[in-house]
């Protein structure tokens, strides 16, 4: 992997985790919406999105190099937009 695109995904990782912070859905949610709004996934609302993040980070399961749950192994900046999904420790 070259030195630029190396850096391109650490920034849009960070951005990533910047949005999910804020309760800002993650750009495809919004794509999928605009293209097929019917069958868009259930996404949470911009403050669930915030609380369970901040519950994610808080928590002693939580990798804070990769953002993922060691008890699902699910990254979090994604998993925690979704209705469907929940904390597998039922922190939220």
């Amino acid at each position: 992997m070259t030195h630029e695109l190396m850096k391109s995904e650490q920034e849009y990782h960070k951005n990533l985790e910047e949005n999910v912070t804020q309760g800002i859905q993650h750009p495809m949610l919004v794509y999928w919406h605009n293209i097929d709004p019917v069958n868009e996934p259930d996404v949470a609302a911009s403050v669930d999105i915030k609380n369970r993040y901040s519950i994610c980070k808080s928590c002693d399961s939580f990798d804070t190099l990769f953002k993922r749950c060691e008890q699902c192994n699910c990254f979090m900046p994604i998993k925690t937009q979704f209705k469907m999904f929940s904390c597998p420790i039922g922190k939220w």
